[in-house]
């Protein structure tokens, strides 16, 4: 299947390092790690983590999480968000990670992983790792993604227009550059083509701050997403291992599969739930479906 990336770039509300330690997002505190978002105030009870889609950012998850009144919900930021990181290149690397991360807040298990689009890869890979550690994972939620991941390889004939159909995606969306575009963006084409892949995100980047005032900041955060997208876009997955932990598919009504989009084979207890929108987690009518589900299966018994 063609990848899915998830939520498109203006989604997201804010740049995570654009907040101060004691700032709040949405009323509730960014942690002090800041891959990790606590995305609603939860109660008592075991915490579930949510690994975004292949833009990398958990910001856009709010209302989702809000649906789980008593249940603590924890969004993980990717590597390569922040300043000064470089993104992982492979699914295995994002899991040991994130895993790492959600230790910080649960020590132990048992664990609850949910993952949207690109994110499902992650998430289960994050059961498999878990299981693998001895862990109890109680239960992994791919949310509207098949099974296997196949990135697109990136040549010297497709690179360019690759990287700056994206480049303008972002920027457009986060209102930094919009379209009639100028004059210099032509020549900002022009001085790609010669230069090797890993350099062309960062020469992009700069090539902005150079013509555009007044936005480094934002241009910089932008430009750390795009590069992002760009490693997350190239990675290939294929689930091998064979997951003991509840794993629930819930799979839009555009996909018609009588397996659970593919991840039957994959688990030992596998189930796919219908969601009567689209691929956005976010329809009212989706996080009903969800949430309800969850509650359901999350409650006092699996502490």
């Amino acid at each position: 299947m063609e990848p899915q990336y998830g939520h498109t770039a203006g989604s997201y509300p804010a740049p995570p390092d654009m907040l101060s330690e004691n700032t709040e997002t949405n009323g509730v505190p960014l942690s002090a790690d800041r891959h990790i978002l606590r995305l609603n105030e939860g109660g008592e009870l075991l915490p579930a983590f949510l690994i975004p889609g292949a833009g990398g950012l958990a910001d856009s998850y709010f209302g989702l999480a809000r649906a789980f009144a008593e249940i603590p919900v924890y969004g993980l930021h990717m590597m390569g968000t922040q300043k000064g990181e470089r993104p992982f290149s492979t699914i295995q690397e994002m899991a040991e990670q994130n895993i790492r991360w959600m230790r910080a807040i649960q020590p132990a298990g048992p664990y609850c992983i949910l993952g949207h689009s690109f994110g499902g890869h992650v998430a289960y890979e994050m059961g498999h790792q878990l299981e693998k550690m001895g862990q109890a994972v109680s239960l992994v939620g791919i949310l509207d993604v098949w099974a296997g991941y196949s990135g697109i390889r990136l040549t010297d004939q497709n690179k360019v227009d690759f990287v700056l159909n994206l480049a303008a995606d972002y920027y457009r969306d986060f209102d930094i550059i919009r379209e009639p575009y100028p004059e210099w963006v032509g020549q900002l084409a022009n001085n790609l083509s010669a230069k090797p892949l890993d350099k062309i995100v960062p020469y992009v980047g700069t090539f902005l701050k150079e013509n555009v005032s007044g936005l480094d900041e934002a241009i910089d955060f932008v430009t750390r997403l795009i590069d992002l997208r760009l490693y997350n876009a190239q990675m290939n997955y294929r689930p091998e291992q064979l997951l003991s932990a509840e794993l629930i598919v819930f799979q839009t009504r555009s996909i018609e599969t009588d397996n659970a989009m593919g991840w039957g084979p994959f688990g030992q207890n596998v189930r796919a739930i219908l969601l009567p929108g689209n691929h956005d987690m976010l329809q009212p009518e989706n996080i009903g479906v969800i949430s309800q589900e969850l509650n359901s299966r999350l409650g006092p018994s699996r502490d």
